[in-house]
């Protein structure tokens, strides 16, 4: 701590400054608040230094509508800064670098012994819903790693976590995935609630 400034700290503001909040409600289906609006496009703007003034709009808009379609309250400006920065460097820029070619899953080579027969459920739904109609990316490693997360569900709604984050711009699709997964992991004579 010898190089620590208390002069500078101050004056930046940091010592005293509080993250901006905001409700997204019914109303609130775009930033009405001017301060919060700068502080998003701040952050933004000092992780993504060569950012279009179109561009920033659209990140942010896009990180807005998925708040907006939860009712999300009290959501930070860095949880939007986060939101539109991994949104513009997954789907605006993408991995710049060749990637090794992939390779498609097996299912015949995966041990489903270590689960239960809720988990197993789950997981076979989870293949008929996600995996064989989206999961052309996914590797072999992937599908392991899916198994293990299934195996160490407790309950139906610990299943909630392992639907895959592509979903989370659409909360019907993700939704009715959830509502399938519990169902199959739930027997008949379990109540949903």
């Amino acid at each position: 701590m010898d190089n620590f400034d208390l002069k500078k700290y101050l004056a930046e503001g940091r010592l005293f400054k509080e993250e901006l909040t905001y409700d997204f409600d019914e109303v609130n289906d775009a930033i009405y608040d001017p301060a919060y609006k700068a502080e998003v496009e701040a952050g933004i703007k000092a992780q993504l230094p060569n950012i279009s003034d179109e561009v920033l709009q659209a990140i942010i808009d896009s990180s807005v509508e998925y708040y907006y379609d939860q009712r999300e309250e009290n959501v930070s400006s860095s949880d939007i800064v986060n939101m539109a920065v991994d949104y513009y460097n997954d789907e605006m820029v993408g991995d710049s670098k060749p990637s090794a070619p992939r390779q498609k899953y097996d299912l015949s080579s995966v041990d489903l012994s270590g689960l239960d027969k809720g988990q197993k459920e789950a997981f076979d739904k989870f293949v008929d819903v996600y995996l064989k109609p989206y999961g052309e990316d996914e590797t072999q490693e992937d599908l392991e790693r899916y198994v293990r997360q299934f195996g160490k569900a407790e309950n139906a709604y610990d299943l909630d976590s392992i639907i895959p984050n592509s979903f989370q711009y659409d909360s019907d699709e993700r939704e009715a995935m959830q509502f399938q997964l519990r169902r199959a992991y739930l027997d008949d004579d379990q109540p949903m609630d």
